[in-house]
């Protein structure tokens, strides 16, 4: 089971260095632009309000609270909410 998270940027961010190197690596998290996660299969996804930025943030669920205590921290994140995905390997 993982968990993906649908991250609404506060104006003007991108993203970048949402997330230390350590969390990325600690986590296995994986960042996607909507884009990115339309052609890795994610289907049905969210569209954002208007004018507003979005990233996605796919994660095992064990490691759900971490990132939740990342993004809550995070100037970044205007807004998110945590979606439970299955992901075929």
């Amino acid at each position: 089971m993982h968990v993906m998270f649908e991250v609404h940027l506060a104006p003007g961010a991108t993203g970048e260095g949402m997330f230390t190197q350590e969390t990325l690596d600690d986590t296995m998290a994986q960042m996607m632009t909507p884009e990115q996660a339309k052609a890795v299969g994610f289907d049905g996804l969210p569209e954002p309000p208007e004018g507003v930025s979005s990233v996605f943030v796919v994660v095992a669920k064990r490691d759900e609270r971490r990132i939740y205590n990342v993004l809550e921290q995070s100037p970044q994140a205007a807004q998110f909410r945590a979606h439970e995905v299955t992901i075929d390997l």
